[in-house]
């Protein structure tokens, strides 16, 4: 007697294929980072796993780290994942403490800000020319990386819809990681 043939939506996934919940690419991220702190570490490396468990943890369209030229007065990207990332990393930067827009706002205050629909009137005409130009993501998010009042780099990243980008446990996990970049940063200026 012939087996019956099991349902396909009842088929298991190939082991290769099933996706990792984002809490657990969170957790594990934060774990890996931290390990690898406690040794010596290569500052890329670290920057790179972090800005991979936003992208991956979060299920970001782009992630990208940016750093703060010397003079203070420049904010230049300097790597990235996601969609069409190397392009957008050559030209996003952008002049410092000349604007109100929305990602110096984010410096001046040192705190993270969170766009969930740049379409929204009040956000829009504080979105700056340049990044509509270049990104113009519907919603995204920016963390300023700040030690001792002086901001030193930014983590970016965005969405291709608008809509609440973080819950408030995520929220926790992106204010983690903004700190163990932070650290990770110090740290090796220190040695």
């Amino acid at each position: 007697q012939a087996i019956p043939a099991m349902p396909l939506s009842a088929a298991s996934q190939p082991s290769g294929t099933i996706k990792e919940q984002p809490a657990a690419i969170l957790d594990d991220g934060l774990h890996e980072i931290a390990d690898v702190m406690r040794g010596s570490y290569n500052l890329g490396d670290v920057i790179y796993m972090i800005l991979e468990t936003i992208y991956r943890g979060f299920d970001f369209n782009r992630a990208i780290f940016c750093l703060m030229d010397a003079t203070k007065s420049k904010m230049t990207a300097r790597f990235g994942l996601g969609e069409n990332v190397d392009e957008i990393v050559k030209h996003f930067q952008f002049m410092t403490g000349h604007s109100s827009d929305i990602f110096n706002v984010g410096i001046s205050q040192a705190k993270g800000i969170i766009i969930d629909d740049a379409a929204a009137p009040n956000i829009s005409r504080n979105i700056p020319e340049w990044y509509r130009e270049i990104v113009g993501a519907p919603s995204f998010l920016i963390y300023p990386l700040t030690v001792k009042g002086g901001c030193i780099g930014m983590l970016y990243a965005d969405k291709k819809e608008k809509g609440r980008l973080l819950t408030d446990e995520q929220m926790n996990y992106m204010e983690n990681l903004r700190d163990m970049a932070i650290e990770a940063i110090t740290k090796k200026h220190q040695q």
